[in-house]
């Protein structure tokens, strides 16, 4: 019978049990798992089970909330978490929450997420399993390896690129002749394939082993605070709004997570940019939090500094 496995057997075998400066890092592994959401510790749910679109949302949700509220030191606060179920006519939070204390309060999940980087992987999502047919169709025949691709127009890719894009990169990972070698080298796609060209597509070949595959990868990006703020203050200002609703009488707690594919450690360097802001007004919730698995801003006050918490100050 094949094991099933849950999301406490991914986090152990993620990280590495040692002892010195990563005790911090292991104490909160252990937290993240603890964390009890709709009746059970997040750690006993099942990864690798058939959900229904709807449970998967929900499993992705219970997921980033949990990774803000440890990096925001607020798991220590709860006693446990619930789903709630959207009510018609009403905007409803995603959580309801009790506290060690016996409080309720309310929990509204934002992700920040850059529309072009997800239209981008959207639009790859549905080029690459007919790219990767294609050079299935090859394997072996002089074709074997890691194929790496690489765009830097992101931003410019158009629904209506996604046909030419296909066969233009399966074509181009056939037959140009600079991929026969295996090299780190990116190498640009030139006029011959038009929407390539312009989307400044490049691929490197970079090992001969196995069966020939292609893995979409996009430039790594320094954080873009200054987006990430933007997209943070856009964020709160439409979530304001419906605070009463949220709300019902209990406190609410609006928490932020930020997410990027190009952009690894956005959620860190948005916390970062953020600790010694006091220009932020965090009414009418009772809590701002960001955070991501390392380090957590939390907005109590308008106009003050936000409490800062990170492996360093707790375990």
């Amino acid at each position: 019978m094949k094991r099933i496995k849950t999301l406490a057997n991914y986090i152990d075998e993620s990280g590495v049990k040692v002892t010195g400066a990563q005790s911090a890092s292991n104490a909160r592994s252990e937290r993240m798992k603890a964390i009890v959401i709709d009746d059970r510790p997040l750690g006993s749910y099942e990864i690798d089970m058939e959900y229904d679109k709807e449970g998967s949302k929900r499993f992705s949700e219970y997921q980033w909330v949990a990774i803000s509220l440890v990096g925001c030191d607020a798991d220590l606060e709860l006693k446990e978490i619930r789903s709630l179920k959207p009510r018609h006519g009403k905007a409803t939070p995603d959580f309801e929450a009790t506290t060690r204390k016996g409080d309720v309060v309310r929990i509204e999940l934002c992700r920040l997420i850059d529309e072009d980087e997800m239209k981008l992987w959207g639009a790859f999502g549905k080029i690459f399993p007919d790219v990767q047919k294609c050079v299935d169709e090859a394997s072996g025949n002089g074709l074997n390896g890691e194929f790496l691709v690489r765009i830097y127009r992101e931003g410019d890719i158009q629904g209506s690129d996604v046909a030419s894009a296909t066969e233009q990169l399966a074509r181009f990972i056939k037959t140009d002749q600079r991929l026969q070698a295996v090299s780190d080298i990116l190498h640009a796609a030139g006029p011959e394939y038009p929407t390539l060209h312009r989307l400044e597509v490049r691929v490197a070949h970079r090992d001969a082993k196995g069966r020939a595959r292609v893995v979409f990868d996009p430039d790594v990006l320094q954080s873009d605070t200054k987006k990430g703020m933007e997209l943070l203050l856009e964020n709160f200002d439409c979530k304001k709004v419906k605070y009463v609703d949220y709300s019902d009488g209990y406190p609410v707690w609006l928490v932020f997570i930020a997410q990027s594919y190009s952009q690894r450690f956005i959620s860190l360097s948005l916390v970062n940019s953020l600790r010694d802001n006091d220009t932020f007004d965090s009414r009418p919730f009772d809590r701002v939090l960001l955070g991501c698995y390392t380090a957590g801003v939390t907005f109590e006050k308008p106009f003050a500094k936000p409490r800062y918490t990170s492996l360093t100050t707790t375990g």
